[in-house]
């Protein structure tokens, strides 16, 4: 009875510091785009809006739909063989797909995308780096959640946000600010807070590289 109340507890305390720690970086990632309506001109915070709109969908399209059956299907082979090499190949090959298919549709579409964002080409290559950064975040977090990692998860939200902000304060008072660098911002934040928390990361769990078809096709 003590260990069953012992565990109830444990398992709650973590439920709490998981709750907590993701509405931190929920708040925090309202509070990016808020301060970038305020310095941005109402042209310029337009044209952001419509950009990211477009990497959101993208990302919606070809990143976030495969989020779900990757974590199930991890927790499931975590437990069956203590590793996930199998889910996260499938995962990383999404990932890698979803990067090509972004940069042959916005290089087609690449005179449509501009005018209707109104951006530059020079912003639109800086788009693609937020597209990268964005992805790269998604991975990770996931990878946290299908490692059993929650807290991990939250924290590494956490620093993506707050790194966000810092950098859009540093390139504010450098008088650097503008889309291009804001685009910039997003990849940057990703590359800074994955490196930070790699050391949490065994990757014991996710190697070897195994191709599963049937787990791609479910997927």
């Amino acid at each position: 009875m003590i260990t069953i109340i012992k565990n109830e507890l444990i398992q709650s305390k973590t439920f709490l510091s998981f709750s907590f720690l993701k509405i931190l970086g929920q708040g925090m990632a309202f509070i990016v785009p808020l301060a970038i309506a305020k310095i941005l001109s109402p042209e310029g915070f337009g044209s952001y809006s419509l950009s990211m709109m477009i990497v959101f969908f993208f990302t919606s399209a070809f990143i976030s739909s495969s989020q779900t059956p990757f974590i199930v299907y991890a927790n499931e082979e975590l437990k069956k063989t203590g590793k996930i090499n199998k889910a996260f190949s499938v995962q990383l090959l999404f990932l890698l797909y979803s990067i090509i298919f972004f940069i042959i549709l916005t290089f087609i579409f690449s005179e449509y995308i501009i005018n209707f964002a109104k951006i530059s080409n020079l912003q639109l290559m800086f788009l693609f780096l937020a597209y990268l950064g964005i992805g790269l975040n998604s991975l990770v977090e996931n990878l946290f959640l299908a490692l059993d990692k929650r807290i991990n998860h939250s924290w590494y939200f956490l620093v993506v946000g707050f790194t966000s902000l810092i950098l859009l304060l540093f390139f504010y008072f450098k008088n650097n600010l503008n889309l291009s660098t804001i685009f910039l911002i997003y990849f940057i934040s990703s590359i800074i807070s994955t490196t930070f928390f790699l050391y949490q990361i065994d990757f014991k769990k996710l190697f070897p590289f195994v191709f599963d078809k049937g787990l791609f096709s479910d997927t």
